[in-house]
């Protein structure tokens, strides 16, 4: 879950601020979760490309950050 994996990299107080700010905005279009999403994985990829993160594949566990 994307969410909990960005979560663990917060602190609570700003876990409960964004918290806070998705219960606001409501629900939202399919369309712009994918948009977002896309946007995203770009600045991940940009990151990892730069040698700023370091994201290890594992098996099928998946990705880890």
């Amino acid at each position: 879950d994307v969410k909990k994996v960005i979560f663990e990299n917060m602190s609570q107080r700003m876990i409960d601020t964004f918290e806070e700010e998705m219960q606001y905005l409501g629900p939202v279009r399919v369309k712009d979760v994918e948009e977002a999403q896309g946007r995203i994985v770009s600045v991940i990829r940009n990151l990892e490309e730069s040698g700023e993160i370091y994201i290890a594949r594992g098996g099928n566990d998946g990705v880890i950050l």
